[in-house]
């Protein structure tokens, strides 16, 4: 069994629940109130029975520390997969974090050869 744990907003603000689903039989098993560790917990509490949560194989999530969490402590047998929008998100970060500081050390020595070429990096660096 393969699940997905994600979270939609609503209203206005911060306003968040979380759900867990079926990625195998496209539906959804449980919705719960926040997205904090409690929330989590509850949510494959409330979404599965103990049984279930031992043949779950595999978790989709984001990258979010309370739903790694509750993850690892409750489905004991399952893979953590993480989406690629959030990676893709995390790598174009980290290229241009370095990209920035490598132009600042060449700029002390006069040299501008990466003016001008924040996109050059990040283009086509999604997964």
């Amino acid at each position: 069994m393969w699940v997905g744990i994600d979270e939609k907003s609503f209203l206005r603000g911060h306003k968040y629940v979380s759900l867990l689903n079926d990625l195998e039989g496209s539906r959804v098993l449980e919705v719960v109130e926040n997205r904090d560790k409690k929330a989590s917990n509850s949510l494959l509490e409330q979404g599965s029975t103990s049984w279930q949560r031992e043949m779950v194989c595999g978790a989709a999530m984001d990258m979010w520390g309370p739903y790694c969490e509750a993850a690892k402590e409750q489905l004991p047998y399952a893979d953590i997969v993480h989406d690629r929008f959030h990676i893709s998100k995390y790598l174009n970060e980290a290229v241009d974090k370095v990209k920035r500081q490598e132009h600042r050390r060449l700029q002390g020595q006069n040299d501008d050869r990466l003016t001008g070429t924040k996109y050059l990096w990040l283009k086509d660096l999604s997964i």
